[in-house]
């Protein structure tokens, strides 16, 4: 498991490390104007469809399909593959209809934005650009559930570092080109990206399917697996629909902060691939299989297990970027367009998106979980629940705090999901919360934030880039160092646990 854990872990850091320079380059060619915005709007669906399929959301839900079906009938490659077919085609249908129509799903995505009519006509030729991506994320999905059912991780790990590298390459053919022109190379480069993850998966998928007998499935089991997926996607994409509920809350703001409450959630999101996400992939065939063979005591202490380890991960990552928040975003985004207005705004926004990020990771566990013993009943209420929170708190706060509202809301709902799910989850398995590690760890996790926002207040009028260097490994010293002197023996599990994620 150390292995597999391993491959996930560096390929994510790879994956998060381009896809921030992709980001980079973004704010330094655009920084946080109109067009900015217009980009950020146009790339909003197809990057929501991205987190939702291409890169291990919806792909859990098919692993989980493709594991039960392998275990049953030794068929669950064809029958995955089929229904992401299947799938796509559907989806193509609906995005060939909003094609025509962008309008519609441009107003849904950001109903306060001031429409000038260049700016909509840009954004409209941009989202036609990107859509047609949402099809190639959806047949990647179905080659990296078959990868991850059969234990080969090291394909899909690498899969989004394609996707970046090619946004990447067209950025840089842009220098020189006016925004507007920018703009559609950067589309292209997107609607690349998808079509080289698809096709770096494609082969091994298929390699792969020839060692199964084959099975023709009459047309009621995938109509009743392909229904599975609309609650699939949704259970799936309750942070990435907190995010959208967000922004367009956001765009009722002046023009600017569309933009940088999306370079907040870029550098949210890449703590959350590094480890936590790995262990959620990991798990999920290993926790099916301990599900099928209905050893339940075994099942709960994993997921207990799991928890420990994610929240003891995340709750310094969240507690140091607040620290740190300040000079990360000047070092990475301060240059060219970005002016330091952007950068106050970026921080805020970061700073409220900050405590929701070991919810996010603690979600994708939970989520395992229930993919585990196939119920996914419990975690489509409650996420109808989070997602309406979301919306009513995020509003009121947005009255009262400005950019700060609805991000600070996206956390909050966030929390309640993962309180609700685990709460539920006791319907179905014998689990218990580790009060008192979790305690510790928060704790241990305070202590470091103080030290590292006193180190970053002493060093403010430094450079931002040596204040993270000195600061970052300031902090995971201090937080080892304090959980040592509270509780020894649970780092040493700590370790232990990222080392062997699972016991099976």
């Amino acid at each position: 498991m150390f292995y597999h854990t391993l491959i996930i872990t560096i390929g994510a850091f790879f994956s998060k490390l381009l896809g921030l320079m992709r980001d980079v380059s973004i704010a330094w060619l655009l920084g946080s104007t109109t067009t900015a915005d217009a980009l950020t709007i146009a790339l909003r669906l197809p990057f929501f469809f991205r987190r939702l399929l291409g890169e291990g959301s919806l792909s859990i839900g098919l692993t989980s399909i493709c594991r039960h079906e392998s275990i049953c009938s030794n068929s669950g490659i064809q029958l995955t593959l089929r229904i992401a077919v299947i799938f796509a085609l559907i989806i193509g249908t609906i995005s060939s209809v909003v094609w025509f129509i962008p309008t519609i799903a441009l107003d849904i995505l950001a109903p306060g934005f001031n429409w000038e009519h260049t700016v909509h006509s840009e954004t409209i030729q941009l989202f036609r650009i990107c859509l047609p991506y949402i099809i190639f994320a959806i047949l990647t999905s179905g080659c990296i559930a078959v990868l991850h059912s059969e234990r080969h991780f090291l394909l899909p790990a690498l899969s989004p570092v394609l996707f970046n590298s090619s946004v990447i390459i067209f950025a840089l053919i842009s220098i020189g080109y006016t925004p507007i022109d920018r703009g559609v190379f950067l589309s292209y480069g997107v609607l690349c990206g998808g079509i080289f993850q698809w096709m770096s998966q494609l082969p091994l998928a298929l390699y792969l399917k020839k060692a199964e007998p084959k099975v023709d499935y009459n047309i009621s089991i995938l109509t009743k697996n392909v229904l599975k997926i609309p609650k699939n996607i949704f259970i799936a994409s309750i942070p990435q629909l907190t995010f959208i509920l967000a922004t367009a809350l956001t765009s009722f703001l002046p023009t600017g902060h569309v933009a940088s409450l999306f370079y907040a959630e870029r550098l949210i999101e890449f703590p959350i691939g590094i480890l936590s996400s790995a262990i959620g992939i990991v798990a999920l065939p290993v926790l099916t299989t301990i599900y099928r063979q209905n050893k339940l005591s075994i099942f709960g202490d994993e997921v207990s297990k799991n928890v420990s380890l994610i929240l003891a991960i995340n709750f310094p990552a969240a507690l140091g970027l607040i620290a740190i928040s300040m000079p990360l975003v000047q070092a990475i985004f301060y240059h060219g367009e970005f002016n330091f207005q952007a950068v106050n705004i970026t921080t805020f926004a970061l700073c409220a998106y900050a405590p929701g990020l070991p919810a996010i990771a603690l979600s994708k566990t939970l989520l395992s979980t229930y993919y585990a013993i196939n119920n996914q009943t419990v975690p489509f209420y409650v996420g109808m629940l989070t997602i309406t929170l979301s919306f009513l708190l995020g509003a009121l706060l947005l009255y009262f705090f400005n950019i700060i509202g609805p991000p600070l809301a996206a956390s909050l709902s966030l929390w309640f999901y993962c309180w609700l799910l685990w709460k539920k989850l006791h319907c179905f398995i014998p689990v218990h919360f580790p009060f008192k590690k979790v305690s510790l760890q928060l704790l241990a996790a305070c202590c470091t934030f103080i030290l590292c926002y006193t180190t970053v207040y002493f060093l403010s009028d430094g450079v931002p880039v040596i204040t993270i260097c000195l600061v970052v490994p300031i902090g995971i010293i201090s937080y080892v160092a304090s959980l040592y002197l509270l509780d020894k023996k649970q780092l040493i599990q700590i370790i232990k646990n990222i080392r062997y994620p699972t016991s099976i």
